[in-house]
């Protein structure tokens, strides 16, 4: 069984991917209300990648007889910005998740848990994944996308409105 604290860091990174997912779909929505549907679609296909992940770490904290704990996370200030900054902040969530994931590779390291870190290595490779999907749909909107709408400065749209 894994040490109490890999369990409590394995729910931390459940709450990032539940918190990607809901940024993923709010993003989602204002690109739907904008007749963006190519973007949109892929942003909720992103949100789902999440809650994908949320769902094998909630199994392997089963096969390793743990319960998982309950979500308590929730989006807070979330703050409007451009269209550019959507992928900026996508990078950035991504980047977050990452590092606490890099965190609990240690961890798990340095306790010997090397099932664990096996489990975490699977998962890199699904963010790696991820990343490159956001990078190469940034460069899509920014090549084609982008030069053709009729706005020049729309990319200073705001996406979301306050909460």
């Amino acid at each position: 069984m894994a040490a109490s604290k890999i369990v409590q860091e394995l729910g931390t990174q459940v709450e990032l991917e539940y918190l990607s997912s809901q940024r993923y779909l709010r993003l989602s929505r204002w690109c739907a209300n904008r007749s963006m549907d190519g973007l949109s679609c892929f942003l909720q296909t992103q949100a789902q990648e999440s809650i994908t992940l949320i769902t094998l770490v909630f199994n392997y904290l089963k096969r390793i007889d743990n319960s998982p704990a309950e979500c308590h996370a929730s989006l807070q200030d979330w703050r409007c910005f451009s269209v550019d900054e959507l992928f900026e902040q996508t990078l950035l969530d991504l980047r977050i998740r990452l590092a606490h994931l890099s965190h609990l590779s240690r961890l798990t390291r340095d306790t010997g848990d090397f099932a664990t870190l096996a489990f975490i290595q699977k998962l890199f490779g699904l963010y790696r994944l991820e990343r490159e999907r956001l990078m190469a749909t940034q460069k899509q909107f920014e090549h084609t996308i982008k030069p053709q709408t009729a706005s020049p400065d729309y990319t200073h749209t705001k996406l979301c409105e306050p909460v």
